[in-house]
């Protein structure tokens, strides 16, 4: 999982549709459309069967970053930018990804979203556990969050702890430790009780697993 920023446009459905007939009609200002890319990703859209459902952007020619494809996928209520390719073999760092997120913004969507009732907003790189783990395990993690002594992590907190832990491994969920560092971080977690917790799911997963494979035997 890397850490990249997400561009995000919201609005209401009719200023959605103005702002998708402007991006139809936006001149080529070094950001220039992929019409046979968006070809290949078309689906039906919400608004009309002749529309693409992905726009495709090729980024402007600069000698300090790769040429790139940014993909800006529509929805009802808005869009969003789903995921920016090299167009070489060579990865994008996440610096050279969140610096294109922002020269879209400036250079292309500022202008079109200019007058309308839309939001356009980068926001920062987060974990977002509810596209990882089940509602249930999320509950027991915010409880265990929202109680917990982030200074001193005492045996109460370790037993919440280990509720959230054996629920992942019920559910089977894929919640790996850099995620849940990097959420725990977010939360206001210092390193030491973090580190802490992180080596205890890691512990306790392992040891479920263990004992479930044991009943097997």
């Amino acid at each position: 999982m890397r850490k990249v920023n997400e561009l995000i446009v919201r609005g209401e459905p009719a200023e959605v549709a103005k702002l998708v007939e402007r991006i139809e009609a936006a001149p080529d200002n070094g950001w220039k459309r992929d019409r046979e890319i968006e070809g290949r990703l078309w689906r039906p859209s919400y608004a009309t069967l002749e529309q693409p459902s992905t726009y495709c952007f090729t980024t402007p020619v600069t000698a300090d970053q790769p040429l790139s494809h940014l993909l800006l996928w529509k929805m009802r209520d808005g869009l969003e930018v789903s995921s920016i390719l090299p167009v070489g073999r060579n990865r994008l760092t996440e610096e050279q990804y969140n610096k294109i997120l922002e020269q879209f913004q400036e250079g292309f969507l500022k202008p079109v979203v200019d007058g309308l009732d839309v939001e356009a907003r980068i926001d920062p790189f987060r974990v977002k556990l509810e596209k990882i783990v089940s509602r249930k395990s999320l509950e027991r993690l915010n409880h265990f969050n929202e109680t917990a002594d982030k200074g001193l992590i005492g045996s109460r907190d370790r037993h919440e702890w280990s509720r959230f832990v054996t629920q992942v491994h019920m559910d089977g969920s894929a919640l790996d430790l850099e995620e849940l560092d990097w959420w725990l971080e977010d939360a206001g977690w210092s390193e030491e009780p973090r580190r802490q917790l992180v080596e205890w799911y890691a512990e306790g997963l392992s040891m479920l697993k263990d004992y479930d494979e044991a009943r097997v035997d």
